[in-house]
């Protein structure tokens, strides 16, 4: 996970989560095991103002914001015969 990573060199990380909070939880757990800070925060990547809070509320968790790692996706269920 891209959170551990970081945590394994010494940052302090945010997982953000749509739904999905125990397992945002659980991979905060593992980040602070590395010594660092980790904080969750419910926010949707696809609504401009929760991009904001996001932010907001990263800097006001964690005191400053150097990285950001966007890796939100979609995907449209296909048929396999209908992949090229």
């Amino acid at each position: 996970m891209i959170c551990e990573k970081f945590a394994g060199e010494g940052a302090n990380v945010v997982v953000n989560y749509m739904s999905n909070k125990d397992r945002a939880e659980e991979v905060a757990k593992k980040c602070e095991a590395q010594g660092v800070k980790a904080i969750c925060i419910k926010a949707d990547c696809g609504v401009p103002e929760d991009n904001v809070r996001l932010v907001k509320e990263t800097v006001d968790g964690l005191g400053g914001l150097d990285v950001v790692v966007a890796n939100a996706g979609r995907f449209a269920k296909s048929r396999h015969n209908d992949l090229n």
